[in-house]
Formats: structure tokens, C-alpha cells, sequence
């Protein structure tokens, strides 16, 4: 009987430690994509700042306008997070002045010690996709510590608040302003928790919410500094350097209006449906987005670690003759005259015109897709044409992050007229720095640029991290020189 005691509790301690190990190793897995992914990330936030950006972002530091400040982002202290499906980027600005948002009791410590550590305020600008949705706002997350967080976190109250996630004993005010520098929406915090909402940030602010909600309007000190020259706003920065060539000085400006929702009379739940979860969030978009969201579709044909998949359904050889089906794949495959090898950066995929093109990977839309070239004949452009010319015809670009490198994929000789896909999120054509999931339609085969019209194909480009590369890496498929005949696991 004893024996099979020991028994019973050494099997217990080997699948307990048994789970421990695949746990950790798929919380490895898990990190270490992740890791992998927020380059891309990045960059994706980047792209669609740099082709959205509006001319000038200008804060205010009331809803009057008082105190106004230039501002534009800086990328090289950014970093990405996620939680659930969303994945959030967040980056310092720049700024010509600051604008340094205040509660009072840490102006009266200051005034009290002189000591500029009391006088902290933090703008990033963030960027929040929904991945089920593909969405994606920009906005500004201002942190306003008080002075009881000062004190518990030694005067660097920023390490511990992002957007995504906050420190439990987090303390102060988290404002939202919409990127035409307009005043959207707030939280106060109080020990991790939030205690009020905050739903104006105007001087003679009278908006008092119906409903069972209490309201009351408290000050909000600011610091407006104008300065000569750019500042960078960062994490360990503070108004103290700065008094020696800014002149500032704290003063109310605004009121910020604090609601707390009781619910409707009667009611089992007096949450607000508003409020975000405990751990962060809390931009309300001024608009919501009008689309609903968008199931994406399943890839054609992908291994289990999604670092090989196929861009169409059917996976054939297009060779330039029957006597060379190698000049189909990639290298020094084909010849000039005479015998001089001749250099293919891709592989011809054989495809009927109008052919529907799935995107390998998920990813982004690396540059401006070319669009306006016209079928040849003989060889030839119409006469009348006088746009881009390049024998890629008609391509569009797709960046991804496979491996932990970043891979370029493009889709040459697309279709005539309308080359490219739809993006399902906003229901035009794609445009640079739309975010695209594996399996969407990006465009259609067809025979522009120097294609063969005889032989419709979609020719496969591919970079990896700046270098061309052989396709044939990132195709879930086994390619053979001496057959036009492509086998892939999903035959």
C-alpha cells in the first residue's frame, strides 16, 4: 500500500513538472515571437504616420486654446505592446515649447521645496490597432502624476505607465487628446484604481452629464514654456532644466469636469460601460469606426509556424520556353544571346489573368502600388502613354516580418485597370501602410510590363532585410527545375 502511495505521488510530481516545462516552453515561443513581430509593428505605425500625418499637430492646454504647441512624433524611442487583439505603439514627440499639465498639490510642493521633480507631466503620441478589426487610431496620452505617486515611484513616475498597462499604485490624471490637438477624454487614478472620469478640460467648462452622475469641475495647473529651438519630451525629463531658458510659471488655465457614473435608477450594474479595464486603455475615438469588422481570411496554403505559405490556390512553373522550365525559378537561370547567363530575381507562377492573389504573411503595404500601366502590344506601350514604364508592369508591396527578418514581398505583372485588391477594413484599394492579414487579396494576375502575354503569370519578388532572395524560402512548397509541376502539402 505504501509503495503505491510513493507511486501515485512521484507520477503526480512528474506531470506537474512535465506541464511546468511545456509551459514554459510555449511561453518562450509565445515571447520570442512577439519579440519578433514589434519591429514590424513599429514600422507599420511609422508608415501610417508618415502617409497620414496631418501638416502641423497643434496641443492646447485648454479647450480655449490657450497656450498653444507644435508637435511631431520622434520614433527612435519607440516601443510596441499588446493585450488581447490589440497592439499599440508608442513614441516620444517633439515639441517647439511644452505644455506641462499640473495638479495643484504637486505646484504647492513645488512651491513649497522649489524643487522642479514635483513639476512632471509626459506627452506620447500612440497608435492602437484592433487586430480583428484591422483599425487603427492615432491619438495623445498626456500622464499627469500626483504627488503620492511622485513619492512611491522616486520621482520616475513614466517607467510603469503605457497605455496598454499601469502600475497598481498609479495615482494622478490620464488625458487623451485627438491628434488635431482637440481634447477628447480622461481618467483620474487613484492607487491603480480609476475614481472619476474626466469629459471636458475647459476653463468655463458648465457640461454637467445626465443620468444618476456626479460632476464637479477641480483646477488644473499648466506650465506653458515657449522655448527657442525643438525639445525632446522623454521619460526622465522634467520642467527643471528648463527654467533656465523657458520662461514658465503655473497657473490655472483649465478645470478639468470629473463625473462619477451611478447608473440608471434601479439598475444591478452601475459600471460604466465607457470606463476601460483596470490595467489601461481609455481613448473613446471621437468617431467610431463606421465599417463593421472583417473576418480575415483563411490562407491558401501555410506551414504551422506561418513562415511559409503560397500566394495562389493552384501552384505551377511559367517557364519563358518548354526547353527551359528552369528559367521559371530563380538565379542565373535564363541566357542572352550568345549563351551569356542571364539573371531571374524571381520565380513565374502560372496564372490565368484576373487570377486572385493572396498575401503571404500578415503585413503592411511597403510603398505606393503601381496601378496605371496599360496592356503592351508588340511590345509596346500605346503611343499616348507616358506613365511609368518599368517591365515590373503593374506591383504591389508587401512588408513583413518572417523569422525575425524583414521580408519584401512583391507581386509583379499584375491585371490592367484595376491591378490591386480591396482592403475589406476600408473598402478602397489598398494605399501605403494598410495593414493586411495572410490570405487577403492583394491584386490580379495579368500581362503588364514585360510579361509575356502568351504566358500569364505572376512573377514573385522577394527582399529579405534589403537583399534579394530566392522565393522558393517562403513558399510551402517543394519546386522542381525539370517539371512545371509545383507539390505543395495542401494538394
Amino acid at each position: 500500500m505504501k509503495k503505491k502511495t510513493n507511486l501515485s505521488k512521484i507520477t503526480a510530481i512528474f506531470v506537474l513538472l512535465l506541464f511546468i516545462v511545456l509551459y514554459a516552453c510555449e511561453k518562450e515561443f509565445s515571447d520570442s515571437s512577439w519579440e519578433e513581430e514589434k519591429i514590424q509593428v513599429i514600422d507599420r505605425a511609422k508608415a501610417r504616420y508618415e502617409m497620414n500625418k496631418p501638416d502641423e499637430i497643434i496641443l492646447r492646454s485648454s479647450g480655449e486654446g490657450n497656450g498653444k504647441m507644435k508637435i511631431k512624433a520622434e520614433w527612435s524611442h519607440a516601443f510596441a505592446t499588446r493585450y488581447d487583439s490589440l497592439e499599440v505603439v508608442e513614441t516620444d514627440v517633439i515639441s517647439e515649447g511644452r505644455i506641462f499639465f499640473l495638479l495643484p498639490e504637486c505646484v504647492q510642493k513645488y512651491e513649497e521645496t522649489n524643487d522642479p521633480k514635483c513639476c512632471q507631466c509626459y506627452t506620447r503620441m500612440v497608435f492602437r490597432t484592433d487586430k480583428a478589426t484591422g483599425d487603427t487610431v492615432g491619438f495623445l496620452m498626456t500622464v499627469v502624476p500626483n504627488l503620492d505617486w511622485l513619492e512611491k515611484s522616486k520621482f520616475k513616475p513614466f517607467h510603469d505607465v503605457t497605455y496598454l498597462f499601469r502600475s497598481k499604485q498609479f495615482g494622478g490624471m490620464i488625458l487623451f487628446h485627438n491628434l488635431d490637438g482637440s481634447f477628447s477624454n480622461g481618467w483620474q487614478y487613484e492607487k491603480g484604481k480609476i475614481v472619476t472620469e474626466i469629459s471636458s478640460l475647459d476653463a468655463d467648462s458648465s457640461q454637467v452629464p445626465l443620468r444618476y452622475t456626479t460632476c464637479s469641475n477641480n483646477p488644473v495647473y499648466t506650465v506653458f514654456s515657449y522655448c527657442i529651438g525643438m525639445n525632446t519630451g522623454g521619460e526622465d525629463d522634467y520642467l527643471g532644466p528648463y527654467m533656465e531658458i523657458c520662461y514658465s510659471q503655473p497657473k490655472i488655465t483649465s478645470y478639468v469636469t470629473e463625473c462619477i457614473d451611478w447608473g440608471d435608477p434601479g439598475s444591478t450594474n452601475n459600471n460604466n460601460n465607457n470606463y476601460p479595464p483596470p490595467g489601461g486603455g481609455g481613448y473613446i475615438p471621437v468617431t467610431p469606426p463606421s465599417l463593421p469588422p472583417t473576418p480575415t481570411p483563411k490562407p491558401l496554403c501555410v506551414n504551422a509556424t506561418k513562415t511559409k505559405s503560397n500566394p495562389l490556390l493552384s501552384m505551377e512553373l511559367a517557364p519563358p520556353s518548354t526547353s527551359n522550365i528552369a528559367g521559371a525559378t530563380y538565379g542565373n537561370t535564363r541566357t542572352y544571346g550568345g549563351g551569356i547567363p542571364k539573371f531571374h530575381d524571381g520565380i513565374d507562377l502560372s496564372a490565368g489573368i484576373n487570377t486572385p492573389i493572396s498575401a503571404m504573411f500578415d503585413g503592411f503595404i511597403a510603398n505606393t502600388p503601381v496601378t496605371e500601366q496599360p496592356n503592351r502590344t508588340n511590345n509596346e506601350y500605346p503611343s499616348t502613354y507616358t506613365g511609368d514604364k518599368n517591365g515590373a508592369g503593374n506591383r504591389i508591396t508587401v512588408r513583413s516580418a518572417v523569422g525575425g527578418k524583414t521580408v519584401d514581398i512583391s507581386y509583379w505583372h499584375l491585371r490592367a485597370g484595376s491591378p490591386i485588391g480591396t482592403n475589406p477594413r476600408t473598402g478602397q484599394p489598398w494605399q501605403p501602410g494598410d495593414v493586411v492579414y495572410m490570405g487577403e487579396i492583394v491584386g490580379y494576375t495579368g500581362i503588364t510590363g514585360n510579361a509575356n502575354p502568351y504566358v500569364p503569370h505572376l512573377h514573385l519578388n522577394i527582399k529579405v532585410d534589403g537583399t534579394k532572395a530566392n522565393p522558393e524560402s517562403y513558399l510551402n512548397a517543394t519546386v522542381s527545375k525539370s517539371s512545371v509541376a509545383i507539390t505543395t502539402p495542401c494538394n
